[in-house]
This record gives C-alpha cells, sequence and structure tokens, in this order.
C-alpha cells in the first residue's frame, strides 16, 4: 500500500510521516525533487535522523514533508514511479547500509517464479550539434569516444546516461545516440566539457517534423522555442519513445570505416526445434503466471500473428507483452522481421525474457524502446534466389 505525505495549507504532515516510519521499519520512501526525478530512501535513513525514535518537527530539524513524501514498500515504490514517468535515484548512504537495494532492483515476484527484474532506470538527454562546429559526416561512429561542452552542467545527469544526438539547421534531425562517459570532463572560457562514448554510427532519424506530431515527444523542451541551449532534458518516457523511432533507421558507415562483427549470446531460437518448443511453453507459462499474479488479465494471441504473444489489460491499461525464453542463463534470441517492427512501432510494447525458462525461471521486463538500448540487432538470415544463367559457360 502507497501512503503520500505533504504540508498543505499550512498543516504538515511531519508527524504523521514520522509515525509512519516508527511503524514501518523496512519500508521506504520516495521524496519527489520535480515532476520527472525522485530519491528513494530506507525509512531509518541517516538524513532523517536516526532513530526511533525519531526528531520532531520541535526537536529543531524542520518538516520531512515540505516535499512530497511517497512510501510503501521498494518494489510497489519503483513500479509507481514508472507508471508516472519518474526517474528514481536511489541513497547511497542506504544502499551502504542495506536499506535499499542497488541497481538494477527486483520487484515482487509471483510465487513460483525465482527472479523478476527491470533495466535499471536512467536519464535521457538530447545533446545539440551545431553545424559550424561539428561535421556530420564524420560522427558519430560507434565504439569511439567525443568531448562535448556545454553552458552549464545538468545537476541530474550521471555516468551511463543516454544522449541522443540532435543535428541543428538544417538538418533538423537525431542523428545518433552516445553514452555519457564523464559528465565535467574541464571547464575553459565559460564552457563545461563533458566526454561521450558514440553507442551508434549516423543515423538518418527522425525530423523535427516527426517529433512535433509524435503525442508523447511534442511536449519536450528541446522542440519548444526559446532560449538557446546544448543539453535538454527527456522523460523516462519520452527516452523510451525515441528508442522506439529510432529502431527502423539503418545506421551509415563512414567512408573507409567497416562494421565491427558483434558476438551473440545462445538464446530463444538457437536450439533444435523439440527444444525450443519446450522452452517457448515454459517461457510463456511463466509470462502469464507472473503477469496474472501482477493483477493484469491475460489473453493469448500468439496464433494471431500481430508481433507479440500476450494482450494484457489492468482497468484502461493494455500492455502487448513478447515473450522470450532461454534455457540458460544467456540473453540471446531471435526476433523475426514483423515482431521487430512491432517493438519500434508499438508505444503498448514490452518484451518479456525468461532465463532459465526450464528450471527457475528469471524474468527481465524492458519497456517500450529500453529493448533497443539493452540489446543489439544483428541480421541473421539472408534471402537466396537464383543467379542468372551464364551464357556461353563450358562444361
Amino acid at each position: 500500500m502507497i501512503t503520500e505525505f505533504i504540508d498543505t495549507e499550512g498543516a504538515s504532515d511531519h508527524n504523521r510521516f514520522q509515525a509512519w516510519r516508527t511503524n514501518n521499519q523496512k519500508g521506504t520512501c520516495l521524496t519527489i525533487e520535480t515532476r520527472t526525478r525522485a530519491n528513494l530512501h530506507g525509512v531509518r535513513c541517516q538524513h532523517f535522523g536516526s532513530g526511533p525514535p525519531y526528531y520532531s518537527a520541535e526537536a529543531g530539524f524542520g518538516s520531512l514533508t515540505s516535499e512530497r513524501k511517497v512510501c510503501g514498500w521498494e518494489s510497489d515504490l519503483l513500479a509507481w514511479a514508472r507508471q508516472n514517468g519518474l526517474t528514481v535515484k536511489r541513497c547511497l548512504h542506504c544502499v551502504r547500509s542495506g536499506l535499499v537495494r542497488p541497481e538494477p532492483s527486483g520487484i515482487d515476484v509471483p510465487q513460483g517464479v525465482e527472479g523478476t527484474s527491470v533495466p535499471s532506470p536512467r536519464n535521457y538527454w538530447i545533446i545539440k550539434a551545431k553545424p559550424e562546429r561539428n561535421d556530420f559526416t564524420k560522427y558519430p561512429l560507434r565504439g569511439e569516444s567525443g568531448r562535448w561542452y556545454t553552458s552549464q552542467i545538468p545537476k541530474a545527469w550521471r555516468v551511463g546516461d543516454t544522449l541522443f544526438i540532435w543535428a541543428g539547421s538544417p538538418m533538423l534531425r537525431v542523428i545518433g545516440r552516445a553514452r555519457l562517459t564523464n559528465p565535467n570532463d574541464g571547464f575553459d572560457h565559460n564552457t563545461h566539457h563533458f566526454r561521450v562514448e558514440y553507442l551508434t554510427n549516423r543515423i538518418d532519424g527522425p525530423t523535427i517534423a516527426t517529433l512535433r506530431k509524435d503525442p508523447q515527444l511534442r511536449t519536450a523542451s528541446f522542440l519548444k522555442s526559446g532560449p538557446a541551449g546544448t543539453v535538454f532534458p527527456l522523460t523516462s518516457e519520452q527516452g523510451s519513445r525515441m528508442l522506439q523511432l529510432m529502431a527502423p533507421f539503418p545506421e551509415s558507415l563512414p567512408s573507409g570505416a567497416s562494421k565491427r562483427p558483434t558476438a551473440t549470446a545462445v538464446g530463444a531460437g538457437f536450439g533444435t526445434a523439440e527444444d525450443n518448443r519446450k522452452v517457448e511453453r515454459a517461457a510463456v507459462a511463466a509470462a502469464k503466471k507472473y503477469y496474472e499474479a501482477q493483477g493484469w488479465s491475460v489473453q493469448s494471441v500468439e496464433i494471431d500473428k500481430v508481433g507479440f504473444d500476450l494482450r494484457c489489460q489492468k482497468g484502461r491499461q493494455v500492455r502487448h507483452i513478447e515473450v522470450k525464453g532461454v534455457s540458460g542463463s544467456g540473453c540471446g534470441f531471435i526476433l523475426t522481421q514483423g515482431e521487430y517492427q512491432k517493438a519500434a512501432s508499438d508505444g503498448k510494447y514490452e518484451l518479456c525474457l525468461i532465463e532459465l525458462a526450464l528450471s527457475s525461471p528469471k524474468i527481465t521486463i524492458f519497456k517500450r524502446g529500453e529493448m533497443f538500448e539493452a540489446f543489439e540487432f544483428v541480421p541473421l538470415a539472408y534471402k537466396a534466389v537464383r543467379a542468372p544463367e551464364v551464357r556461353g559457360a563450358v562444361d
């Protein structure tokens, strides 16, 4: 059960919050910083005073509920944060003390399923490249490092955040993706520098016209007219949607470059036909059990060939679940072209990856575009057509 506390109209919820902490020693709470960010603490966090007994408002520490507090069990709070588009940052003191789990964090597991997890929450950003300072023909190049600049370092960003590269006028489109590797790489001439690792080659991705028509991205700050800037935040929903929109666009290679080979882990679809059927049946059964335990109504649509396996509904919420199972702990699997296109276009899409499907199923959930960030997709099949007959050949 989730309980909220916040000072309103001059009446403080501070004492009720303290009472909740006393009665829920193993509980956790989110301090809501902004509409898109929250901090996760254990209720015994030293930031709140060591206890019990806990400090009262009269002790001189002020009210702890001047900022909104959302309280409950850790798994419930993480699910609540995802549903509300919040990026959660864990209190390091609480992680070291064992009051909250380190990233990636698990969520409640239905009985009979050994493990369930979601990708670690992260921040998403737009970084703008200007034609007069950047040569768009030479980057981004997958695996290479780049040094960028901004007039102001965002307080919320951290190593590992996802950066979408935006090409300025006259291109006005997304041309690649990178990972933040050094948030502060020096300061000179009123300019802060930071370093990134490019995760793609150049992509002629979604244009400004496409993004302004998208229901989730049209409200993004980087698309609005206003003061110039180089770094702009995206919500987790907007970041996932951007990954979806970028997926169908092929990567180009700079002149003279060669594509680097990519290793593929053994997984779903790589075994014998009989073994694959056994793993698939076990994986779908585990997925159904998991979603039903979470309160979803589950309908199997595998035979309908719609690009996913399960249709889940809870009230007005609808999710389209693609289930991929592996017998071991490898995370490789095969997607058909139809499944790939569905994942790239369907805002309700969710990948349910089940490892150890035949023994102790472990479930990992990837929502919307998160799949395209977690995996690299490698072409495995080619269409063969008969070559034209060569006239004049000698036997």
